[in-house]
């Protein structure tokens, strides 16, 4: 399951389909648009203040649920500040759980840009993968 981002302050929102083409937004409260059910923290200092994006999301069973996501603090061209990870019971209420990695944490490889995440579970071993920029380039 994907989860997409969207507005200035990029929030998850979540849609059912039962065929892959026909898809309905999340509607709890019949507001007529779909309901966000992850946010930027908007506390003004964690790597996901404002934006929330690239939410990858693994159901391990219909009460276990986990999520990679990439987020931003600052405009979106500035959006890519870090990984972080959370977990559901349901797939719609979601906890943050840890913070993965982010530009601000000294590691080189990631010290520009890391967003974009996907992980791919096999078994019990997780692989990460993600877009990064290449040093030097703008």
């Amino acid at each position: 399951m994907e989860l997409a981002p969207y507005s200035a302050r990029e929030l998850v929102v979540m849609a059912y389909s039962v065929n892959g083409y026909v898809w309905t937004g999340y509607d709890p409260t019949n507001a007529g648009y779909a309901t966000p059910v992850f946010g930027g923290t908007l506390d003004g200092t964690s790597f996901d203040t404002d934006h929330i994006g690239w939410f990858k999301v693994i159901e391990n069973s219909p009460t276990d649920w986990q999520a990679f996501y990439s987020g931003g603090n600052g405009t979106t061209y500035q959006a890519l500040n870090g990984i972080g990870y959370a977990t559901s019971t349901d797939g719609i209420n979601w906890t943050r759980r840890q913070t993965l990695f982010t530009t601000s944490d000294g590691v080189a490889w990631r010290n520009q840009s890391v967003w974009m995440p996907s992980v791919v579970k096999t078994g019990t071993t997780m692989r990460y993968i993600s877009r990064l920029k290449q040093p030097g380039h703008k």
